[in-house]
C-alpha cells in the first residue's frame, strides 16, 4: 500500500474531500427536502450513513492534515480563525435568510431565530479549531508530535460526555457560546467536543507520516493493519449506521464512534488512493477532485441554495426527486464556485 506524501496538494486528498462534499450535499437534501419517512428506509439509512463518516470527519481530518503542514505563526492562525468565524456567521444569515424573514413576519412564531443565526455548523468548528491550535502552538512553542496529537484526539473524544453535561447547565446568552464548545443544544451541530478530535486526527496522520512513523512500518505490517481496520469497520458498521441515523447522537458522539470511524477512514483513504492510481485522469474523478480543491466555496454555495429553498419545501419531496435535486444543486453550486473563482482571480490581478 503506497503512501506518497508531498507538501503540495495531492490527488488522493482532493478526491477524499470531493467525495465528502458530494456526500454532504446529498445528506442535506435527505434531511431537509425529502419526506421524513424516507430516512427510515434502507436506502434512506444508507444516505444518512454517507452523510456521516465519509463526510464531516473526512473534511475535518483533511483540514488538520493540511494545517499540520503549514508554517504559520500562532498569530496568523488566530487571525485566520477569526476570519472563518466571520464567514460562518454570514453564512448562517445567508442560508437562513428566507426562514428569518418568515419568522420576522410572524409565520413561525414557535421558532427562535437565534438558534439559526448562531447555529454551530462546521465552519464555526473550523474557526474555533484554528483558534485552539493557535493557542496550543503559543503554549508549546512548537508543532505537536504525532503521539501528542493522538493523545489529544483521545482526550477530546473521551471528555465529550462530561463537557456536554457541563455546557448543558449554562443558561441565557452564555448558552450560545457554550454550544460552540459542547453540550446537546438543538442548534449545536459541530461543537469542539467531540468534533475537534477529527482535526487532531488529521494532524496525527500528517505527523506520523513525516516524523517518520509510516516509513518504519514494514509493508507486511501495513497490510495487517489494513485488514484489521477492515474487520473492525465491518463488525461495527451496523452500530455506526444507527448512530448516523440518530442526528443528536451523531452530532455529540463519543470515543467509541471515533475509534470505529477512524478504522473506516483508513480503509476509505486506501480505497480512494487505489482509485486515483487507476482512474485518476478520468473526467468524473477530475470533477470530484476539483470539488475537493474548492470544497469551502462549494459548501457555502450549496448551503445558500439548500437552506433557502428548504424553507419553502421542507420535507415535502418524494424520494424519486432526490437524484434530480442532487444533480441540480451540485451543478449549480459548482457553477457558482467557478464564477466566484474567476471573479476572485480577476480582482487579484487588478490589485
Amino acid at each position: 500500500m503506497p503512501s506518497p506524501v508531498s507538501n503540495s496538494r495531492n490527488a488522493t486528498a482532493d478526491l477524499l474531500k470531493g467525495t465528502a462534499c458530494l456526500c454532504m450535499i446529498q445528506v442535506h437534501l435527505v434531511e431537509l427536502f425529502v419526506e421524513k419517512d424516507f430516512a427510515a428506509t434502507g436506502l434512506g439509512r444508507f444516505c444518512m450513513f454517507l452523510g456521516g463518516p465519509p463526510a464531516a470527519p473526512v473534511f475535518l481530518a483533511m483540514m488538520g492534515y493540511f494545517i499540520a503542514s503549514f508554517s504559520k505563526s500562532a498569530g496568523q492562525r488566530a487571525w485566520r480563525g477569526l476570519q472563518v468565524l466571520g464567514i460562518a456567521f454570514l453564512l448562517n444569515l445567508g442560508l437562513n435568510a428566507h426562514l428569518l424573514i418568515r419568522i420576522k413576519r410572524g409565520e413561525f412564531q414557535f421558532l427562535n431565530p437565534m438558534h439559526y443565526v448562531f447555529g454551530v455548523d462546521i465552519l464555526w468548528l473550523a474557526g474555533f479549531s484554528l483558534l485552539l491550535l493557535a493557542l496550543l502552538l503559543r503554549v508549546m512553542r512548537r508543532p505537536m508530535h504525532w503521539w501528542e496529537a493522538a493523545i489529544l484526539t483521545i482526550i477530546v473524544a473521551a471528555a465529550t460526555p462530561l463537557i456536554n453535561e457541563t455546557m448543558d447547565k449554562t443558561s441565557g446568552v452564555a448558552r450560545y457560546f457554550a454550544a460552540c464548545v459542547g453540550g446537546t443544544f438543538s442548534w449545536s451541530y459541530f461543537p469542539l467536543f467531540p468534533w475537534f478530535a477529527w482535526v487532531s486526527l488529521g494532524i496525527v496522520a500528517r505527523r506520523f507520516i513525516e516524523e517518520p512513523g509510516l516509513a518504519a512500518v514494514p509493508v507486511n505490517g501495513r497490510w495487517i493493519a489494513f485488514v484489521g481496520c477492515l474487520g473492525v469497520t465491518i463488525l461495527g458498521g451496523s452500530k455506526t449506521m444507527a448512530i448516523t441515523n440518530n442526528l443528536p447522537e451523531y452530532y455529540h458522539h463519543d470515543l467509541r464512534f471515533v475509534i470505529w470511524t477512524t478504522t473506516f477512514l483508513l480503509v476509505w483513504t486506501v480505497g480512494h488512493h487505489w482509485i486515483v492510481g487507476r482512474l485518476g485522469d478520468t473526467r468524473p474523478l477530475q470533477f470530484i477532485r476539483w470539488l475537493g480543491r474548492n470544497i469551502t466555496a462549494v459548501y457555502v454555495f450549496q448551503w445558500l441554495i439548500i437552506g433557502n429553498v428548504a424553507t419553502a419545501i421542507y420535507q415535502t419531496q418524494s424520494p424519486a426527486r432526490l437524484l434530480p435535486w442532487f444533480v441540480g444543486v451540485a451543478l449549480l453550486a459548482s457553477l457558482l464556485t467557478s464564477g466566484w473563482n474567476r471573479f476572485h482571480d480577476s480582482r487579484s490581478h487588478q490589485l
